[in-house]
Parts: structure tokens; sequence; C-alpha cells
């Protein structure tokens, strides 16, 4: 995903986007843009920031996402990026909203947010507070949330594919049947979370807290959680196959029905003929 705004640019000037489209093809069918088979009148740029630099219109550049064309001088640049910068400028929230729907959003520091209808979020600040936040189903793919405090937010059935939930504090948040394939979860802090069905699929959960975390179904193949703490967490009928618990924290988990492939189990536990979890018999 780009970082982050995708537009067509004409050369007078006229910005053609949308809130939840990333394809320049896709923005020239949507506002119809074509020359007729003339010479191209318009380029598709991107208006980038990363990490920090989000939550700042000053520190974002424009790129050109094909040959910068004859016509797009130094004042064409100059407009455009005054306009991108209006853009990104309404799209950051640094107050109260109680509900906001459909729409773009960055929650900048001091936003606090209650609930998100049918949006796109692209940012959370660490000094935003979505304490117990309603988001369920929002698209936050490829989102930047370092830090971000989602504790108890209720994110039923997400889209954080590709996210960057890096030391995000996420306890007891609801996750159930989120899409959370490839995000980084290094260092997040998700006790007593509700995983269940959860996608998983090698997302980076080194040094995760996961105790007590609900995970019963989730995919967690080719996940990496080394150093995870999974004390007491549900894992029935997960699937680890080629997951990585080097040096996780299992005491207290039931892993039980767990599908783990062609991988070994964990000590304690056994492999059955489907290649699933059951406790180790106590010798006699």
């Amino acid at each position: 995903m780009c970082r982050f705004k995708s537009a067509i640019a004409t050369q007078s000037g006229e910005i053609y986007h949308d809130p939840f489209i990333d394809s320049h093809e896709d923005i020239i069918e949507l506002h119809h843009i074509h020359n007729g088979g003339l010479r191209p009148r318009y380029t598709p740029i991107e208006f980038k920031a990363d990490g920090e630099d989000l939550f700042d219109p000053d520190k974002y550049r424009l790129v050109f996402d094909a040959e910068r064309p004859d016509w797009a001088d130094d004042d064409w640049v100059v407009r455009v990026t005054k306009k991108m910068g209006s853009i990104i400028r309404a799209m950051i929230i640094t107050d109260e909203r109680k509900v906001l729907s459909g729409g773009c959003y960055i929650f900048g520091p001091g936003a606090v947010i209650r609930r998100v209808i049918h949006g796109r979020i692209i940012a959370i600040s660490a000094k935003a507070n979505l304490h117990g936040a309603h988001l369920e189903g929002a698209n936050l793919e490829g989102a930047y949330l370092y830090g971000a405090d989602l504790r108890g937010a209720n994110l039923q059935g997400a889209d954080l594919e590709g996210a960057n939930l890096s030391g995000a504090d996420l306890e007891r948040a609801d996750l159930e049947g989120a899409n959370l394939r490839g995000a980084n979860l290094e260092g997040a802090y998700l006790y007593g979370a509700d995983l269940r069905g959860a996608n998983l699929q090698g997302a980076d959960l080194e040094g995760a807290n996961l105790r007590g975390a609900d995970l019963r179904g989730a995919h967690l193949e080719r996940a990496y959680l080394e150093g995870a703490n999974l004390y007491g967490a549900h894992l029935e009928r997960a699937y680890l196959e080629g997951a990585n618990l080097y040096g996780a924290d299992l005491r207290g988990a039931n892993l039980q029905g767990a599908y783990i492939g062609n991988s070994n189990p964990p000590p304690g536990w056994e492999k059955s003929s489907d290649n699933r979890l059951m406790k180790q018999k106590a010798s006699a």
C-alpha cells in the first residue's frame, strides 16, 4: 500500500482522488478521466509520508508515479502540493468525535474516537484515545498503529492486513474474525484479547503479550511468536503449522486440537494421526 494518498492531477492542477481507492487506474475510470487517444494531460501522483510524519501534512512529499510530464513545472508542483496538503489536513482529527461515518481518517495526537462506521483508517497516534472504540469491520489495511491505545476496542472483522501494531495496547480488544495477515505485532499488549478465528498468518508477534488471550480457531500459520507470552492462552483448534514458538511461554495454555502439520509438538504435547495436538499422557 502507498504511504499513502494516490491521486490523478491534471495539467490545469485539478485533483481527482477517492478515500477508499489507491489504484490510479481505478481513479481514472471512476472519474472518467480520458483524453480520447490524445496525449495525456494528467499524471498519476502520490502524496507520501511515513511513520510519525503521517500526522503532519507539511512533512508529506509529492511523488510522480510515472515519468514527470514536461508541463509539470515547479509552479505546478507547488500548486498541486498545496492542494494535496489541504486534502490531508481534512483527514486529520485531533479532537473528540463520537461518530464518524465513511471517509478516510488519520487520528492524530489528542483525538478521542468512539465509533467509526464503514471508514478507512490510515494511522492512529500513540497520543490518540481509542479506548473502547467501535471499529467493527473498519479498513485498517497497512495502517500505522505504532503504540496505539486500542484497549477494549471492538475490531471484529476489521481488516488489519499488513498493519504496523508494534507496541500497541490491545488489552481485552475484540478482534474476532479480524484479518491480521502479515501484521507487525511485535511487543504488542494483547492480554485477554479475543482473537477467535482471526487470520494471523505470517504475523510478527515476537515478544507480544498474549496472556489469557482467546485464539481458538485462529490461523497462525508461519506466524513469528518467538518469546511471546501465551501463558493461559486458549489455542484450541488453532492452526499453528510452520509457526515459530521458540522461547514462547506456553505454561497453562490450551493447545488441544491445534493443527501443526509437519511441525514438532511443543513440550508436554504430542501429535495425533491427523497432525493435531493432544496433551501428552503422564508416564506410568
